[in-house]
């Protein structure tokens, strides 16, 4: 059997120039415009702007000082025309370590404490006034902004300090791949051993997958790799065998890294016995996080999960105010939805004006 990777884009390779076009058209119905993009006039500077982002199937990009404001990136580590990119809950900055654009935020952050009483009871039109009460005055030192930092989504996997460290094999990992229908996987490290200040060394791994969408996990598959000065490669199947081109993880140093198009979510209370596909299929999409890099605003976070134990689970905004900087222009933003008109779920809503 190909690895799982392989199979991935195998489902993948007949949607993806729909996927494209269908993103685009989303995003420009959903922001009111036509095919061709959202139609927005352009207020002066410091007028209020209300942009709704498709961030569903992959990220989106926003450039705040564009009468556009959704823009098009091919290479979103190297280019310059993009400040905020957006796909699900996960919020990207272009600078650090996610672009070259020295994009940077702070978090005012005047809702951090408030219950999830409150929270729940908030609405686009309650917080508007603490969004009208952030003015150019509130605008921190420069030292005080913050860019984004690598956020692997497998973090846990180890316990200690290297070269002292011992696996986590209490922690387990559902992997699922954005392709639709989705493939699901779970594995877990089990042992470790000879690591040093900088590799792991031998890194013992349990993995299981499926080999269809929908179908049972295969059986599981156990398999040692040696992490020194190159990274590890492993595909989720029956071999395990992985590639630079073809793999489902990548272990390199004490960082392991998803292969293209996966996300992954940490179980902690389920023995990785206990976790079947059908335990797998139950786990809501929106936890899954994908390789990212970590900003503001998923440190000081723009949402709560789950707050009213609804079913299905439902994403909740904390309304706080953010400010991003770019060179010499400051803009708040407060992320004010998680879902469109119709419901549908990995649609932001972001509420900014520009402060300088």
């Amino acid at each position: 059997m190909p690895p799982l990777a392989a199979s991935r884009r195998t489902l993948a390779r007949a949607i993806v120039a729909a996927s494209a076009t269908l993103s685009l058209a989303l995003l420009a119905t959903a922001c009111g415009g036509d095919s061709t993009g959202p139609s927005v006039t352009s207020p002066p500077d410091g007028a209020t702007k209300t942009l709704l982002v498709d961030a569903s199937q992959q990220f989106a990009y926003v450039d705040l000082a564009s009468t556009a404001q959704l823009v098009t990136v091919d290479q979103p580590a190297s280019s310059t025309a993009w400040d905020m990119g957006f796909f699900s809950t996960t919020v990207a900055l272009n600078g650090g370590a996610s672009g070259p654009a020295d994009v940077t935020a702070y978090c005012v952050c005047g809702n951090a404490s408030a219950s999830d009483e409150a929270v729940a009871a908030m609405t686009p039109q309650s917080e508007l006034a603490d969004f009208d009460r952030v003015t150019a005055a509130n605008i921190p030192p420069d030292g005080t902004f913050q860019a984004d930092q690598p956020a692997p989504a497998i973090e846990g996997w180890f316990t200690g300090v290297p070269p002292a460290v011992a696996a986590a094999p209490t922690n387990s990992w559902i992997v699922r791949y954005t392709a639709s229908p989705a493939l699901l996987a779970k594995f877990r490290v089990t042992a470790i051993a000879n690591a040093t200040a900088t590799s792991p060394g031998q890194v013992s791994i349990e993995y299981a997958a499926q080999t269809a969408p929908g179908g049972a996990f295969g059986p599981v598959v156990a398999r040692t790799v040696s992490v020194g000065s190159t990274p590890a490669y492993v595909a989720l199947d029956a071999t395990g065998a992985g590639t630079a081109d073809a793999h489902d993880l990548r272990i390199e140093g004490y960082t392991i890294r998803l292969g293209a198009d996966a996300a992954a979510v940490l179980v902690e209370s389920t023995p990785f016995a206990n976790i079947t596909a059908d335990f797998a299929a139950s786990v809501p999409a929106m936890v899954f996080r994908t390789d990212a890099t970590a900003s503001v605003f998923n440190e000081q976070p723009w949402y709560r999960y789950n707050i009213t134990n609804s079913n299905p689970p439902q994403i909740w905004p904390t309304y706080n105010v953010y400010l991003v900087k770019r060179g010499a222009e400051v803009f708040k933003v407060q992320l004010i939805g998680y879902y469109d008109a119709a419901g549908q779920s990995r649609r932001v809503t972001l509420r900014y004006a520009q402060l300088r």
